[in-house]
């Protein structure tokens, strides 16, 4: 074989190499890296995260995610087949502050609906075309007093909550893949407040 046909070999290999050095690198950017990050986290933390003495229980897919942005927790499911760039964090997300930037300290249940009540209200005055509905979460040791807004021509929802008995700022949102899926990401999120001892 001559000297050029070898060296056009090599080069088809070389750059062969690099198209596939490159697909596996975007595969485990944009697919892959959150369910294994995730399944990573179970096996160091089990499947319970805790906040001021509450725990929560997170289901497999769910880790909590640090963020420099949000005092507080982060948890953070991973869709599988789902990039991260389309989203805050490439799933669902459940933040959760405390103490919580409009809080008076610890609220007592009828604060909290109270609070359930006018933030509605003020959020119904600066989004029209978003769709609140009151609901409230009990877990073991308390209420989730919260409200869920829809906004139309999109499919994410989100749910806002303050639990009654801790300063708790609760926000809970969906990423726009879909009605069928919101509404099961929302069902497992719920599902995590709901199981706080």
């Amino acid at each position: 074989m001559s000297l050029v046909k070898r060296s056009f070999v090599f080069g088809a290999r070389f750059l062969a190499v690099i198209i596939a050095l490159i697909m596996l690198y975007a595969a485990w950017f944009f697919y892959l890296r959150e369910p294994v990050l995730s399944l990573c986290w179970h096996m160091g933390h089990g499947n319970k995260v805790s906040i001021q003495g509450h725990k929560m229980t997170l289901p497999l897919m769910w880790r909590v995610e640090k963020s420099e942005k949000w005092p507080g927790l982060v948890l953070n499911r991973a869709l599988l087949l789902h990039p991260p760039y389309a989203g805050f964090m490439g799933g669902e997300h459940i933040y959760i502050q405390s103490p919580s930037s409009d809080s008076a300290g610890v609220l007592d249940d009828a604060s909290a609906l109270r609070w359930q009540t006018e933030k509605m209200a003020e959020t119904r005055s600066r989004i029209e075309t978003a769709t609140l509905n009151p609901e409230n979460l009990y877990a073991k040791s308390m209420t989730y007093h919260c409200f869920d807004m829809k906004q139309a021509n999109i499919h994410a929802e989100s749910i806002f909550c303050k639990a009654g008995g801790t300063d708790w700022l609760v926000f809970v949102g969906t990423e726009n893949v879909g009605a069928s899926a919101v509404q099961m990401q929302l069902r497992e999120a719920r599902e995590i407040l709901e199981s706080t001892e």
